[in-house]
């Protein structure tokens, strides 16, 4: 797929960004955003393989230091974003070294009843960027853990 890397930011999320790609960044801003304001800061080269771009550009970011907060999601300035973004297309160009790969987290496969299912997606519906069922769960368990005294 042909398409563009992108930085973003939303009113509701002041100091982070996200970094992410797509055929027409304008369009998907429409798609993932419907409180608030998401505004496009940078559009990168177009690429055939901006999936790879952006895959990179989150290395990037987090060998920087830039707290990875879901998704694609950082807590970085659109700055970072598009100097991570330019970084990853100079490297997979072969112009530049490759961002170091950050620490294996090993996964964990979780089954849901229909009825908790339900339930994860209706939470999904109220978050302001519609996350997929595992990042909704991912978030759901950070929650907890900065609830508890």
């Amino acid at each position: 797929m042909r398409g563009y890397p992108y930085v973003m930011t939303g009113e509701d999320r002041p100091g982070e960004i996200k970094v992410g790609y797509s055929g027409d960044p304008a369009r998907r801003r429409k798609q993932i955003y419907r409180n608030g304001t998401m505004t496009v800061v940078y559009i990168g080269n177009a690429s055939s393989h901006p999936d790879r771009v952006e895959k990179a550009a989150h290395h990037f970011l987090i060998a920087d230091g830039k707290a990875h907060k879901g998704g694609d999601w950082f807590a970085a300035t659109a700055e970072d974003g598009r100097a991570a973004i330019e970084r990853a297309e100079l490297a997979l160009a072969g112009f530049a070294p490759l961002p170091p790969k950050p620490p294996h987290n090993p996964l964990l496969h979780v089954r849901l009843k229909a009825g908790d299912t339900l339930t994860l997606d209706d939470c999904r519906r109220h978050e302001v960027d519609l996350p997929n069922r595992a990042e909704m769960v991912r978030r759901l368990i950070l929650r907890a853990g900065e609830a508890r005294p």
